[in-house]
């Protein structure tokens, strides 16, 4: 002990480094706990220095239901566990549903396994239970590689429960977390709680390359067994990983996306999902959706970024939406869509606004447009996005335009850019119809719709944008670099509005 903090190296049986053996393995593992439990009842904080400290245990390492208890590392600080089937770290009360821990820091950590934990279910890096007021921080979960190269991924890397859905996590902060390499699920939520900060929280399955490898229940399940509400993701990242859906979402309410990322995801199987709602309410705000593929070779059915079952309320400002070489959309791919077999009944309640566009390779079959089953329930809810009778509409947001567009009135008050980048020209058509078929092609645009054009800056020598009215006229030719038009339609023809 120094100075009222135990600190792990001076613990009588704890060793040091790699390749230790099973029998040192063991002893570290009860000494580290022995040094932990004497930190949590004498009210002292426990340091665990950088270092490798190998352990074999079917229980991992506990931390106690100790209120504020202190744990101090770094991601040096490295935890490896050789014990199959078995958790690494356990923080508060994970299996009872009985003891609260408060005010509580763990701070500095790096957790894996030495071998591939592939169907044991008990393998979960980082367990947290009946926490409240708690602050978990600096950690890294990410596998090992093992000789052959091959990956050593837990079942779980994080697991937020107690062993009982009536108990809670409350009002706690997890922020600065890596958290890698699950075969079912990456960070898992089953319990009931409110007020939780998850902020510069990394989880993926794995990097780039090799690109993204499959996780059977999705990189984040909230999985209904307790209600989650007022949580906020803030500045995290959700990357690198196939399957058919990367979050669930269910039984939450007023959960919030601010300023994520969501990047290299493969949307695999029937009737695939990014965001998969259920019973759910959820806002996303100012995120990017960068390098997302589908293949109708992978499933049947048409695949959505945000996919609702039942009663769903949805809020998205500020989305952008980035494709390029690297993505490969091979099969109708929708913003928002609704799930087969959810109830006949349901209405959701949905509102998109200011969303971006850009698709530099120019032959994914990304639709900004969402199912025609989302209705209004209560008129003027929906104000940027409406469904009406025969047509669905979407308002705001820049588009990224390929050499040859049309435009239609479903997307209103639109913001089209010709990209600073090599084509043989960028020609914008105008249309007076809603849609290029279906009902929406035999209804006009509105009135007094406009339609803002823009030449983007960008090196010498890329083609001028050339804006046409429907029946072919040119309106207005833009050569300049930076330079932009309006144009409004007076319910027969499109002009220049200078």
């Amino acid at each position: 002990m120094l100075q009222g903090t135990v600190v792990a190296s001076r613990w009588p049986g704890v060793t040091a480094g790699a390749h230790i053996g099973r029998a040192a393995r063991v002893r570290n593992a009860a000494a580290l706990q022995a040094a932990v439990d004497r930190a949590a009842s004498a009210g002292r904080f426990f340091e665990l220095e950088p270092g490798l400290f190998e352990i074999e245990s079917e229980l991992g390492l506990v931390v106690p239901a100790a209120d504020a208890f202190r744990w101090q590392g770094s991601t040096a600080s490295h935890i490896r566990q050789f014990a199959d089937n078995a958790p690494i770290l356990s923080v508060g009360d994970t299996q009872h549903g009985r003891t609260y821990t408060g005010r509580l820091r763990l701070s500095g950590f790096r957790l894996d396994y030495a071998r591939h934990q592939h169907g044991q279910p008990r393998s979960t890096a980082l367990r947290l239970g009946l926490l409240t007021g708690c602050v978990i921080e600096d950690g890294f979960v990410s596998p090992a590689y093992d000789e052959r190269g091959s990956s050593a991924d837990a079942f779980r890397g994080l697991h937020v429960t107690s062993g009982r859905t009536a108990t809670g996590f409350f009002s706690n902060t997890l922020r600065d977390l890596h958290i890698a390499g699950a075969g079912h699920c990456v960070l898992n939520l089953s319990i009931f709680g409110s007020g939780n900060l998850f902020q510069n929280v990394y989880v993926k399955q794995s990097g780039s390359p090799p690109g993204p490898r499959p996780v059977a229940a999705g990189l984040m399940l909230l999985d209904g067994r307790g209600t989650q509400q007022e949580g906020v993701f803030e500045q995290c990242n959700f990357e690198w990983a196939s399957g058919r859906t990367m979050l669930q979402l269910e039984n939450v309410r007023n959960l919030t996306f601010l300023s994520c990322h969501f990047e290299g995801l493969e949307l695999t199987g029937r009737q695939p999902a990014l965001l998969r709602l259920a019973n759910a309410e959820a806002q996303l705000s100012a995120c990017t959706f960068q390098e997302i593929s589908t293949d109708a070779a992978q499933g049947e059915g048409e695949a959505a970024l945000c996919k609702l079952w039942g009663q769903n309320r949805l809020t998205a400002n500020g989305l952008h939406l980035e494709w390029n070489a690297a993505s490969r959309v091979r099969r109708p791919l929708r913003v928002v869509g609704i799930a087969a077999g959810g109830p006949v009944d349901a209405e959701p309640q949905v509102r998109l606004s200011d969303i971006s566009v850009t698709d530099d390779a120019g032959d994914n079959q990304l639709s900004v447009t969402l199912d025609d089953r989302i209705a209004e329930p209560v008129p003027g809810l929906l104000e940027e996005y409406r469904r009406g009778a025969l047509f669905s509409t979407l308002r705001g947001g820049r588009l990224a335009v390929g050499p040859d567009h049309t435009h239609y009135g479903y997307h209103a008050d639109a913001v089209l850019v010709c990209p600073a980048i090599p084509l043989r020209s960028c020609v914008v058509v105008l249309s007076n119809r809603v849609r290029a078929d279906g009902p929406g092609a035999a209804l006009p645009v509105p009135t007094g719709a406009l339609v803002t054009v823009i030449r983007e800056a960008g090196p010498p020598g890329l083609p001028e944008a050339r804006v046409q009215n429907h029946d072919g006229r040119t309106l207005l030719r833009l050569a300049a670099p930076g330079s932009r038009a309006h144009f409004r339609f007076d319910g027969s023809h499109w002009s220049h509005v200078t």
